[in-house]
Order: C-alpha cells, then sequence, then structure tokens
C-alpha cells in the first residue's frame, strides 16, 4: 500500500512508560520497517519541547503539567494542537491511543484505539485515598465526558475484543466502524537461554487496585505457607506501593519480597528470565502486554480470566486462568507450578511458541495499516 506519514498521539513513551507506551513504540518500529513514517506526540516537561529520535521514530516531547484530570488535557491538549495545526501537512493520519489523550481539533483523518476506557478504569479509584485517585473521583464526570469527545470524533475506533465493544455501548455514541486487532508483543531481546533463577514469582505493572494487588499480597500469604523461601519479585509504582509493603510487614514476608519500584522497558527482560513464573491478577485488562512479555521469555503465566489475558493464556497450556478475585486458586496453581518444574518449563516453551505465532507484529501491522486506508 502507499507509504503513509503517521502521527502517534499518547500519553506516555519510552524510556520512561507502562504498557501503552511500549505497545505505540512497539507498533511505530514495524510501521517503520514496512516503509511508514511515524511522529509520536507525548508528554513532556512543563514549557519545554523536546524532539528525538528513537529507532527512526520522530519523537516530539510536548509542555505537559501534571494537574488533576482533565485539567492536565486542558494544557497539554493546547500544545498538542498547536503543533498538529503547524504540522498537519507533513501527516496522513493521526492514531490517537487512550486513555487520558486530549481533543484532538484539526481536521485530519482519525483512528482512536482504545487501551482501556475511563468508564471501567475510574471503578479502581474508589477506595484509594492519594491526591491524583482523589481528584479523579471529583471530576469523574468530567474524564468520562473527554474520552467521549475523543471516541465522538473518531474515523475509526480500534479495540482488542469483543468485550472493550459491549463497554463502548454504554456511551451511547454514534461509532464508527470498529476494528478489532489483537495486541501484539515485541519479543526481539526475548531469550530461553539457561540463567539463574533467583525469583520464584514476579509481577509487572502499575500497583493500584486494577491491577489485583490485594489479591497478590492474599495468594503470598498461602504461597509461603507451603513454601517458606518463595521468592516475589515485585517491578512497578503506583498509589498501592505502600500499603504492598505494610502488608508484607504486617504478615513478616520481608524475606519473601523485593520491590524494585519503576525500571526501564529495556530492562524489565533481564529480571523476567531471572524468574520462574509471572503473576497477572488484574480485575480489567483489555490487553495486558506484560503477559505477552513474559510468554515470550518462557515463562508460564497464572492470570485472571479478563480481556486480553484470557486471549493469550491457554489455560492448562502456557499456564492457568483463575476467576477475578480468586487468590486461593492463583496461590494453589503458583504453587503447584513451583512444585513441579519440568511443568512450569513446558508450558513456559508453549507460551513463547504462541507469542511468536500468533501475537508477532509483522503479522498484525496489516490489520492497522487495513484500517488507516479505509479513512484516508
Amino acid at each position: 500500500m502507499k507509504k503513509l506519514r503517521i502521527c502517534m498521539i499518547c500519553s506516555e513513551f519510552p524510556p520512561s512508560c507502562a504498557g501503552i507506551g511500549k505497545r505505540v513504540y512497539s507498533l511505530s518500529k514495524t510501521l517503520i520497517k514496512q516503509g511508514h513514517l511515524v511522529t509520536v506526540l507525548t508528554r513532556g516537561k512543563f514549557f519545554r519541547e523536546t524532539k528525538i529520535r528513537i529507532e527512526g521514530i520522530n519523537v516530539i516531547e510536548l509542555p505537559f503539567i501534571a494537574f488533576p484530570p482533565p485539567l492536565h488535557l486542558v494544557y497539554h491538549g493546547y500544545f498538542v494542537n498547536k503543533k498538529l495545526r503547524e504540522m498537519q501537512n507533513d501527516f496522513d493520519v493521526i492514531h490517537l491511543h487512550t486513555p487520558l489523550v486530549p481533543k484532538i481539533t484539526v481536521s485530519l483523518p482519525k483512528v482512536v484505539q482504545v487501551h482501556s476506557l475511563w468508564m471501567e478504569e475510574i471503578k479502581y479509584f474508589k477506595d484509594a485515598k492519594d491526591t491524583y485517585s482523589l481528584a479523579v473521583r471529583m471530576f469523574k464526570n468530567q474524564v468520562i465526558n473527554s474520552e467521549k469527545v475523543t471516541l465522538d470524533q473518531a474515523n475509526a475506533v480500534i479495540i482488542y475484543s469483543e468485550h472493550e465493544n459491549k463497554l463502548l455501548q454504554l456511551y451511547k455514541i454514534n461509532l464508527p466502524k470498529l476494528h478489532i486487532i489483537n495486541g501484539a508483543v515485541d519479543s526481539e531481546s526475548a531469550s530461553l537461554k539457561k540463567i539463574t533463577k533467583k525469583y520464584d514469582v514476579v509481577f509487572v505493572g502499575r500497583l493500584n487496585p486494577r491491577k489485583g494487588v490485594k489479591e497478590i499480597m492474599q495468594a503470598a500469604s498461602l504461597i509461603a505457607k507451603e513454601i517458606p523461601s518463595v521468592k516475589f519479585l515485585i517491578i512497578g509504582n503506583g498509589n498501592s506501593r505502600n500499603w504492598m509493603e505494610a502488608q508484607v510487614e504486617r504478615n513478616k514476608l520481608q524475606n519473601n519480597f523485593t520491590f524494585l519500584g519503576f525500571i526501564p522497558n529495556k530492562k524489565v527482560t533481564s529480571f523476567l528470565i531471572q524468574s520462574r513464573i509471572s503473576i497477572v491478577p488484574s480485575r480489567y485488562e483489555p490487553f495486558g502486554i506484560v503477559t505477552g512479555e513474559a510468554m515470550a521469555v518462557g515463562l508460564p503465566v497464572v492470570g485472571t480470566k479478563v480481556g486480553g489475558i484470557k486471549s493469550m493464556v491457554l489455560d492448562g497450556v502456557t499456564g492457568y486462568l483463575v476467576n477475578v478475585g480468586d487468590y486461593k486458586l492463583l496461590a494453589k496453581k503458583v504453587v503447584y507450578l513451583l512444585q513441579h518444574p519440568e511443568k512450569a518449563v513446558q508450558m513456559g516453551c508453549s507460551g513463547k511458541i504462541r507469542i511468536s505465532k500468533y501475537f508477532n507484529e509483522d503479522v498484525i501491522v496489516a490489520q492497522f495499516e487495513s484500517a488507516y486506508k479505509e479513512i484516508i
């Protein structure tokens, strides 16, 4: 197809990012490999605009101040739209990655990719007491309305599963054509080489209620009773970290847990391959890139039956699936795999093959090209 000039707009991008940023990075690299030109507009610092180039991707970091949502969208959105007006003749299509992207005022064709919906996300802020969570609850209607506007202005919408389609219907807007496209996993650095396994169970993600942190701590106590020497590795930060560390102390699990906080994306793989099992007990997860990354390096995954996790993990083949909130079964499956390492290795090998075959970016990028072509 014709080589396109694509503008990605997202709230985060490497090196400091979580799942959405990784996804945009991986997709951008593959589109460039196909001959397209990709520019990413993302959040920067205060009043400064920064331009960098990462593996052929033109990245423009625009001013951003971490006001409570949706105020930060208004502030950052001013600079995003100003830049788009300056550059709109340089682009064929705008690809927005929700959540928390600003309203776009230029008339270029727009694809909106739903990585998660704030209508669903907001449910998991109800118990948190930090300033950001309080602001989200206070302005929840404005945040949801902002997302609704973004969807309403789209020429095409991309989702990961039919479940997201059902959630979208709650907005009661006339959506354009929907494309259900699987997420992809960048497994270039994946390796099954022999390496010392320092950790038994690894979790990677934001430390907040949506990611199932309560279930992690409940399951950990049960696992430690069966295997007192078990080692947990927690990678990520979030508003639940202090609570998790307090639970570790209360349950006398200090020797069982290592909290690394946030680490750069390129270093995550090196910690995954030092681990035996990955757990992903999310309550809501449209895609769940960390599931795929763990499988790509040969780890069995014990996760919940939600969104992208259940589309990647084959229960009993590449790992195990449990119902949301079922920390007892989560613990039971982890204990089983730790006590049967040959089964864990077998599942890990099956998972690596599955990711390579069905969640390869080269396979999936053609579907994005088709979505772009339809609206240009």
